[in-house]
């Protein structure tokens, strides 16, 4: 019962990591910057939320 637990936890965290590395991506393609910064950022947000974040 506790693996279900654990991993349930883990699932969450990674949903709000997405969630909020989503909307981070749309305020990072909307700061003035050049085409290839915000193309870059979007992209590193919504792939590796847990390590662009930070």
């Amino acid at each position: 019962m506790a693996d279900v637990q654990n991993l349930t936890l883990i699932g969450i965290v990674f949903v709000i990591a997405e969630l909020v590395g989503v909307m981070l991506a749309v305020r990072a393609v909307m700061q003035p910057r050049s085409s290839q910064g915000a193309i870059a950022w979007f992209i590193a947000l919504i792939s590796l939320p847990l390590v662009t974040i930070p």
